[in-house]
């Protein structure tokens, strides 16, 4: 007689054991918390890429959200099937990102846009307008984004938002704001757009723990050669050596400060453009990779720059250029 064993239909999700809640800012309630894949298992056991393997855990915490007590299992291996077809929740054009010869990677609030600003403020000091759900949100977008926006499309960069912001929200703000006349959303300089559920955690076994769901630009650019991270608040950053670090935009400073507060904010941005020619040029010249050129203007790499600028003679630029001439006295961690 022949026994035949039941089949399990799906295989176990490479879940990686859940932080206690009151680590997730976001999340109101156990289940409302959702869950973290493990991103190396995904893309061994699936044979992704890493971006890929981002998509089925950012699809797998939607279908959580939507249905709680919904069985995991089932509701990766239905991600999985979405992301082998193809389908990717936000804009994600692959070909773009791997040909451009450097890619930009921006936060959402506090860098590129503000809202979370007093509603008498608002009432004079707003960009645009969004629904969310049943209200409606002031954005005031950053002085200098269509600088620095246009300075990496014109290089042939890509430009990608990356925003720790839950996703209808973040899907909400980019259909509102409109660049040349376009959704950002749909904007074609616009390469890719990620938000919350795609901030990854990682074991130990992958390299160094990561605890606070933080934005991986390993998906966007796997070397770490040519890409970089614009982004306030390097607590949801692990990459720090690609990580140019600026001063946090806020309306309300910016709308109703002092002249030289509202100088300092229109600066910011534009410096950054400045700061990316700057490192292409030098590229250009010079050889080696972008995120090597830009290295002295990262977080970390202004740790070498200062320690430079005190032993060496001349300006600070001289500084700069030894940094660039040797990137390995750039740690990649802090």
């Amino acid at each position: 007689m022949t026994v035949l064993l039941a089949v399990p239909l799906t295989v176990a999700a490479p879940l990686l054991p859940p932080l206690p809640l009151w680590t997730d800012r976001y999340a109101k309630s156990a289940t409302d918390q959702g869950v973290r894949l493990d991103i190396d298992a995904v893309m061994a056991s699936e044979n992704f890429t890493r971006a890929e393997a981002v998509e089925v855990q950012n699809q797998l915490r939607d279908a959580l959200r939507t249905n709680p007590g919904g069985d995991v299992d089932l509701a990766y291996e239905s991600a999985v099937a979405a992301v082998r077809a193809g389908a990717f929740e936000g804009r994600f054009a692959k070909e773009t990102l791997d040909t451009a010869p450097f890619v930009v990677v921006f936060d959402l609030d506090e860098t590129l846009i503000d809202q979370a600003y007093p509603t008498e403020v608002a009432a004079t000091c707003a960009s645009f307008r969004y629904r969310d759900g049943d209200r409606e949100r002031a954005v005031q977008l950053a002085p200098g984004w269509e600088v620095v926006f246009d300075t990496i499309r014109d290089a042939g960069g890509a430009i990608v938002i990356d925003s720790a912001n839950l996703d209808a929200r973040v899907d909400a703000i980019l259909s509102a704001w409109t660049w040349e006349g376009v959704p950002l959303k749909d904007h074609p300089a616009v390469a890719a757009w990620v938000s919350n559920s795609h901030l990854v955690q990682q074991a130990a076994a992958s390299g160094r723990p990561v605890l606070e769901p933080s934005k991986d630009l390993r998906g966007f650019d796997a070397s770490l050669d040519k890409v970089l991270l614009v982004d306030d608040n390097p607590l949801r950053v692990f990459q720090f050596a690609n990580l140019r670090l600026p001063p946090k935009f806020q309306a309300e400073r910016w709308c109703g400060g002092a002249a030289d507060v509202r100088a300092m904010h229109e600066a910011v941005l534009p410096g950054i453009a400045a700061e990316i020619e700057d490192a292409l040029s030098w590229q250009r010249q010079h050889g080696g990779t972008f995120a090597d050129a830009y290295r002295p203007y990262t977080a970390l790499g202004r740790l070498a720059v200062d320690a430079a600028d005190a032993a060496l003679p001349g300006p600070r630029s001289r500084a700069v250029v030894w940094v660039r001439e040797h990137p390995e006295t750039v740690e990649r961690d802090f």
